[in-house]
């Protein structure tokens, strides 16, 4: 058996990695459907709750990608690397985005702007995420059909 992190083979790291994606995906569609509830408004505690609970879940899964598929990605394809440590960067930025959406909930600052950037973030990480499957289809040589 090999060192490599993916010694059980691609198929049960990336559907892991579409798992812990769709957990993102969730944890975002249920804060923007329930920020959405006017019937219903969130407590800025809350809302700072649940964004806390998103950027612990997203730095994990960030680091796991980081430190597990893309070193394995670049070991098995080094040419890929510049394109890994793009989607690294681009993890930091998430990641200090949704920092400043912490920093600013609050009475003063939860309003149409802050929906605004909120609404913004949700479409930049949907984007990342499509970008990011398809570089780990291609880096682990997984087929769209097989994905």
């Amino acid at each position: 058996m090999s060192d490599s992190y993916l010694n059980e083979g691609s198929r049960p790291f990336y559907s892991h990695f579409t798992c812990e994606h769709e957990a993102v995906d969730s944890a975002i569609h249920d804060l923007q459907n329930d920020l959405n509830d006017r019937d219903n408004p969130l407590p800025t505690s809350q809302i700072a709750r649940r964004l806390i609970q998103l950027r612990e879940l997203m730095s994990r899964h960030f680091l796991e990608e980081e430190e597990g598929c893309f070193d394995e990605i670049c070991a098995r394809q080094p040419h890929m690397c510049t394109e890994t440590k793009q989607l690294e960067q681009a993890h930091r930025m998430l990641l200090e985005v949704l920092d400043e959406l912490i920093l600013d909930v609050d009475n003063a600052n939860v309003g149409t702007a802050w929906q605004t950037r909120f609404d913004r973030f949700e479409k930049t990480v949907m984007s990342h995420e499509k970008d990011e499957r398809t570089l780990v289809r291609r880096g682990l040589m997984i087929s769209e059909d097989d994905a």
